[in-house]
């Protein structure tokens, strides 16, 4: 799952893991923001920023549609929506975490990790 067996500079794994880690605070903003600024001068730091927009797209189109689907339960009973949505959320977002953390481990490395095509909708050009 790693690409590329060129030595990667300093400067551009920090670059490549700041994309993953400052989607955590800032959402859909950090990635795009690294992928329009430091995109253009390095390919490695392009895909990383490129799929950690993809991931945080896609778990917030989970999330929006797992909001849907808890207002629609909750229509009936919003104990038992809570209480069927609750663990299924809890677990999406531990999938999400351990995935992240393993795309900044890469990233950290110098490697790149692709991330599970259900986990991340190819938005922008890698």
């Amino acid at each position: 799952m790693t690409g590329g067996s060129s030595p990667v500079p300093g400067p551009e794994k920090v670059w490549a893991t700041l994309s993953y880690v400052a989607a955590i605070v800032l959402w859909l903003l950090a990635p795009l923001a690294v992928y329009l600024t430091r995109g253009r001068q390095s390919e490695f730091v392009r895909r990383h920023a490129a799929q950690a927009f993809s991931l945080t797209l896609t778990v917030t189109l989970f999330a929006l549609s797992a909001a849907i689907i808890v207002g629609l339960l909750s229509l009936d009973s919003a104990h038992q929506a809570l209480y069927i949505m609750g663990p299924v959320c809890l677990v999406f977002v531990l999938v999400v975490l351990w995935y992240l953390v393993r795309a900044v481990r890469a990233a950290s490395r110098g490697e790149f990790y692709r991330l599970p095509a259900w986990l991340s909708i190819h938005t922008l050009r890698p």
